[in-house]
Order: structure tokens, then sequence, then C-alpha cells
């Protein structure tokens, strides 16, 4: 059904739902729900407001941010190594402020307070595009369902109480988005608590032979 004919059609509905009595709304409001595909909400709301009408340019919700603001949250995601916007949103200060210091990135202040009351869901939202553009690294393991059942998986944000010896193990291939020719992985074991990294160098044939004894 076209923008047009679903247009046409809620004029139509419209005059006879404002002056039908109950049984007769629902039944207007099921036949719009049928005909457009609207959900019951949307319908009561577009029957109900005559001058709303379904525009599918007009979806979702606007960028908060300003043209400059976005460029800059972009570079400011690329020097955080692409991190999601639940994990940057936290740095987000710290990292404008230090490439500001370091000349890396000049913004107005107006950007500059538009970046800094960004929310992680705004970040997400505005980095879309950006990270559809980029190219993704090729992922080597996969998560078994074994070692998801068995073994409890920490978030970055729950390791307060961790002491010296708890260890966060896992592999690294170093083969960028190319798996055709020979590359290096690292095994690297990492002490929560201290920060301490032991990385152990890894020949993708040898890695193989490890995963599979």
């Amino acid at each position: 059904m076209t923008t047009n004919s679903r247009k046409e059609l809620l004029d139509a509905l419209r005059k006879r739902y404002c002056y039908a009595n109950k049984k007769e709304r629902i039944e207007i409001l099921e036949n719009l729900i049928q005909t457009t595909g609207y959900s019951r909400k949307h319908a009561i709301t577009l029957l109900n407001n005559s001058q709303q009408t379904f525009d599918p340019k007009k979806k979702g919700r606007k960028n908060r941010l300003g043209l400059e603001a976005q460029e800059a949250l972009i570079q400011i995601w690329h020097v955080s190594n692409k991190l999601c916007g639940k994990r940057l949103a936290p740095f987000v200060e710290e990292m404008c402020e230090n490439l500001e210091i370091h000349g890396y990135l000049k913004i107005s202040a107006a950007a500059k307070a538009e970046i800094l009351s960004v929310s992680a869901a705004t970040i997400d939202r505005t980095l879309k595009k950006e990270r559809q553009r980029c190219q993704r690294s090729v992922s080597h393991t996969k998560r078994g369902p074994l070692v998801k059942n068995k073994v409890p998986i920490r978030t970055f944000t729950e390791w307060n109480d961790v002491a010296p010896g708890f260890f966060e193990i896992d592999t690294v291939s170093h083969s960028s988005i190319d798996t055709s020719r020979g590359f290096l992985s690292t095994l690297n074991m990492t002490d929560i608590a201290t920060c301490w990294v032991i990385p152990i160098a890894l020949l993708a044939v040898e890695l193989l032979k490890f995963s599979t004894h």
C-alpha cells in the first residue's frame, strides 16, 4: 500500500471515527490495522490526530548532535579503538580533552558541550553508519555452548572485588581481515586486579594444534 493510499484511507476514516460509537470505532480501527499494518497504538494516534500522517522519511529519532559534534565523536571513537557506546561514554570527556591538548582535535565550546552530555544510546545511533563503513576483523574462534553454560563470564564493570591472581585469558589473532597468509596470534593472560599482562606468541599453525588437543 503506497503512502498516498494510506493518507487517503486515513482521511476517509477519521471523520467516521470521530462521530462513531464504541463498537463502530473498534471496527474502523481493526479495518485500518489490517489494511495498513500499523500497530494498534499508532493507528489510534493517527485516527485521533487530523494533522499526523505517515511519512517513512520521518521515522526514527532525530540526532541531537550537530555536524561538528558528530565528526568529533567519530574521531574519538576511532582513537578509542572502536569501543561500543556503553564503554565509550564514561571516557568521552577525558579523550576529548586529551585530543584537544595535543592538537588532534579542534572543536567549538558548543559542540564540546553536546558531546559531553551525550548518552551511550546516542553514541551508538550516531556511529551506526560509520561502523557499517568500516571493515571488521575476522574472528577465528566461536563461543562454545559448554563454556558459555559452565564458566561464569564477567563484564568490565564487575571486577571491583577481585584480588591479584584472577586472570582473563583469550587468544588474539593479528591477521586483520586477511587470513590467506601466515600470521601470528597471542595467548593473552591478564591479571584483572593489577593489569599485569603475559602475552605468549603463537604461529597460526601452532594455535590450530593447541586448540585441537
